[in-house]
């Protein structure tokens, strides 16, 4: 209930104060075109409330599903330094999925939908049917993967949430620490270029994670009886 309540107080909010509005719009256009130094400027502005809007940005990005919320990965390393960023990022972003799994569990799938697309939804479920557990860990490795989508999908399971929890931290550690190694070293042409090597690195670390949980499934089930 408290879940319900805070949520649409802050709908209540964004649509009564334009002030607020026109903020929060600001800041997701900046975050769809991935422009990371007007988003840095952004954060900035805020002087010593810049990690509280960080983390309500995080929430934001992960709740409406579509919005790619790696984005502010960078601008956290790139404000506030590599491991204040590694550290701010990680939490947020545990924070934004519990409440994303959250709303699932306590709203349900018609509410769900409406925030991630029933098309996103689909296409997730057929994903976490075949990989169970694994797929909380593997959306959080492959960058085209949106990993929100996953945590409304582990919500509407029964997946418990200490264990939904231990996956996505685990699988938020690889992509958090590159992604904010190259937000900290400045987001420039170059640090572009480089971020579909760190994709290929991760897509290459979820492939292994699969075929190693393939090859344990054979192990567990052994050679067919005769």
């Amino acid at each position: 209930m408290a879940l319900v309540t805070t949520i649409l107080a802050a709908l209540a909010a964004y649509l009564l104060q334009p002030e607020l509005r026109a903020a929060v719009n600001e800041a997701v256009a900046l975050i769809l075109r991935a422009d990371i130094a007007p988003l840095r400027d952004y954060l900035l502005s805020f002087g010593p409330w810049a990690v509280v809007v960080s983390v309500l940005l995080q929430i934001i990005t992960s709740v409406l599903a579509p919005l790619p919320s790696f984005v502010l990965t960078f601008a956290n390393a790139f404000v506030f330094g590599f491991w204040w960023g590694v550290m701010l990022t990680f939490s947020s972003a545990l924070l934004a999925s519990a409440i994303c799994f959250g709303i699932a569990r306590i709203l349900g799938r018609p509410v769900v939908e409406r925030l991630a697309t029933r098309r996103a939804l689909e296409a997730t479920d057929v994903f976490f049917v075949r990989h169970g557990l694994y797929a909380v860990v593997i959306a959080r490795l492959i960058p085209f993967i949106n990993p929100d989508v996953i945590s409304y999908a582990a919500g509407l399971t029964s997946l418990r949430w200490r264990v939904f929890l231990i996956s996505i931290a685990l699988g938020s550690i690889p992509s958090t620490l590159l992604y904010s190694y190259l937000g900290a070293s400045g987001v420039t042409a170059v640090g572009w270029l480089l971020i579909p090597l760190v994709s290929l690195g991760l897509l290459t670390l979820a492939i292994a994670l699969l075929r190693s949980r393939s090859k344990a499934g054979e192990r567990l089930t052994g050679p067919a009886a005769d």
